[in-house]
């Protein structure tokens, strides 16, 4: 029985592997929609891996589906707690597109409290404090970013 498991992993994860680089192509191709069904099909394999829901939230976001793209970060920021990425993501989302700065920042920092590494988060604060007219704040968090990378 152990080996019929092991057997049905490696297919699953084999096939989420072909789906993953389906959707990245779709999206090469702007298809975007396409790359969301790839990846709904991702997370119908693996429930358990918040990086197929982050790969979601992204094509939903890229796809124009903003809504979906904020449920699937707060879901995974529901269920996985301290997965930085989450944050991370939810707070570009609200930085880019919904022109909420207060809300991105807090995001982010929590992203930088689970991971100071955040190169995504430490990258957007930048601006967000550039806006502000912070400028040496924000230059040091551009210099961290630029060490990290």
């Amino acid at each position: 029985m152990r080996g019929i498991t092991e057997k049905m992993s490696l297919e699953n994860k084999d096939e989420k592997i072909r789906l993953l680089n389906h959707a990245w192509g779709h999206a090469q191709l702007e298809m975007f929609e396409d790359a969301v069904k790839d990846c709904e099909a991702v997370v119908g394999l693996d429930k358990n891996d918040p990086n197929s829901y982050i790969e979601l939230g992204y094509y939903y976001q890229k796809s124009g589906d903003l809504e979906k793209a904020m449920d699937s970060c707060r879901y995974l920021i529901q269920r996985f707690p301290k997965f930085n990425v989450a944050y991370s993501n939810l707070g570009n989302i609200y930085q880019t597109h919904k022109k909420r700065f207060d809300i991105a920042m807090l995001l982010y920092e929590k992203a930088l409290e689970l991971n100071p590494l955040d190169v995504w988060a430490l990258n957007n604060i930048g601006p967000i404090l550039q806006n502000e007219g912070k400028w040496e704040e924000s230059l040091s968090y551009y210099e961290k970013a630029s060490g990290v990378g």
